[in-house]
């Protein structure tokens, strides 16, 4: 008889199968290295959000030639040839390096903000304004575009589970308090 695994069970062997617990590792090792060079007290949240975007990262970049000659290397069974592949850093587009041609921010600082609801959702999160930085938007070709820290309110759904949250421009719109 298979004996049944709990939530807690199964999210920690679904961290496990997918090597994220293996990626946080290395993380907190990194960290822990640098912690022990530099003046900056790493904090414990630190490896999730690295964690976080780097998988953001990935998902973005992420081009079918790619994914399709790791399954023929992965099929042909020849492990050489997978770490012969081109690294996701080095396939993904070149962002041009001037910064020309980008709009000056929509949202300020302390700014009460939430995201544009998608079709059919009433509720989305809100919080406020408390970073941005402008980086290119692989959704708009890679074109420079403003990305914000948002602090979530403690009354927004994803609060329970983050206490931040990163969204683009486009994806926000002021909130009414």
């Amino acid at each position: 008889m298979i004996k049944p695994i709990g939530y807690q069970e199964g999210y920690q062997q679904a961290l496990q199968d997918f090597g994220i617990s293996d990626l946080l590792g290395k993380l907190s090792t990194f960290l822990e290295k640098m912690n022990e060079t530099q003046w900056q007290q790493i904090q414990e949240d630190e490896p999730d959000s690295i964690a976080a975007l780097l998988i953001e990262q990935l998902t973005s970049s992420l081009q079918e030639s790619l994914i399709s000659a790791y399954l023929n290397a992965i099929r042909q069974g020849d492990s050489r040839g997978i770490s012969d592949l081109p690294l996701v850093d080095s396939i993904l587009p070149q962002a041009s390096q001037k910064l020309t041609n980008f709009n000056i921010p929509q949202f300020e600082y302390g700014e009460p903000l939430r995201w544009k609801p998608l079709e059919g959702l009433v509720e989305t999160d809100f919080g406020v304004v408390i970073g941005r930085f402008i980086k290119p938007a692989p959704h708009q070709g890679f074109q420079w575009n403003w990305k914000y820290l948002i602090l979530l309110d403690k009354d927004s759904l994803s609060s329970t589970i983050v206490a931040a949250d990163t969204a683009w421009e486009d994806d926000l719109e002021r909130r009414l308090v």
